[in-house]
């Protein structure tokens, strides 16, 4: 069997539209055509309680009928772009799932089983020499210091920082009345890059057009800090954007889809979520060059 890169456009494509047998002819109505192979519906997807879920697409893989509710099995994966390959890897078992992979970035030599000729595994290198592997990164490694900290974000909280001119956390994600009104940063750079990506709410993961983003700046010495969860420093207030040191973009490298499953009730058209896996996701990291702070992410 010949193994090649599928375009992930080709990859989701593929799939022709099914007839599906659906008990509740109302329920299709509700949600519109909802196929195989089709983005979950609008009209579920907005009600799922998640702002951000628009950052992601939550193709349909498999339709199930209950007599009360209709379940959705979706993947969870970032929208395609035309650089990135999709290579089709073996997994333990029969079942198989893509590898996403940006060629605009990186190379991905694939390891076939020479009797079979599935891929199951492969070596992935970054081509693009702007760029350092998220593993090998030095000045996000094992980085601690009493004088600076670091701030992992999301690419859009990065754009509204640059538009505002200021780092003020809006308190999404903040826990209690002790952190309230206050921006976390952290003493260790390694947390700071894992809560900006494998840490990250699964709505706010990288995507291949909007990396994560990590903040250095200097620990300040006017300003009233919250120290309680060390190495978490809090800073009451806003901090203006000229207290960034460095900038550093951590961007999406390769991908493997996550899953959702999401229930429609036939009768009180609520939508629910049940199981949920999160893409697993790799990394390279560079710093960005100050000219290109308000450039290098599209708002």
């Amino acid at each position: 069997m010949s193994i090649i890169g599928e375009s992930l456009c080709n990859w989701m494509c593929r799939y022709e539209p099914q007839s599906v047998s659906i008990m509740h002819s109302d329920m299709i109505n509700w949600v519109g055509n909802a196929y195989v192979g089709h983005e979950l519906p609008p009209e579920i997807k907005s009600r799922l309680g998640y702002p951000e879920i628009n950052r992601l697409n939550l193709p349909i893989n498999k339709i199930t009928n209950y007599y009360g509710e209709t379940t959705y099995q979706t993947s969870i994966e970032s929208p395609p772009i035309p650089s990135v390959i999709t290579f089709d890897i073996k997994s333990l078992g029969s079942s198989r799932e893509g590898l996403h992979v940006d060629t605009s970035i990186a190379d991905f030599a694939p390891t076939a089983d020479p009797m079979e000729g599935n891929i199951f595994g492969g070596n992935l290198s970054i081509k693009d020499r702007r760029y350092t592997a998220d593993r090998d990164y030095i000045p996000l490694k094992e980085v601690k210091s009493d004088t600076e900290l670091w701030r992992g974000m999301s690419g859009e909280e990065w754009v509204d920082i640059v538009k505002r001119g200021i780092i003020c956390s809006k308190g999404e994600y903040n826990i209690g009345d002790m952190q309230k009104g206050a921006t976390y940063f952290s003493e260790d750079a390694r947390q700071a890059l894992n809560y900006a990506a494998g840490f990250a709410p699964w709505t706010l993961m990288p995507t291949w057009t909007k990396p994560a983003v990590v903040v250095r700046i200097k620990r300040p010495i006017d300003k009233d800090l919250i120290t309680a969860m060390k190495p978490e420093v809090g800073i009451k207030g806003c901090i203006p954007i000229s207290s960034i040191g460095a900038v550093y973009e951590v961007r999406l490298v390769s991908e493997r889809p996550g899953y959702l499953d999401v229930s429609v009730d036939k009768y009180t058209k609520s939508v629910s979520i049940g199981s949920r896996g999160s893409p697993s996701q790799s990394y390279a990291i560079r710093e960005v060059p100050r000219c290109e702070w308000d450039s290098f992410i599209k708002s």
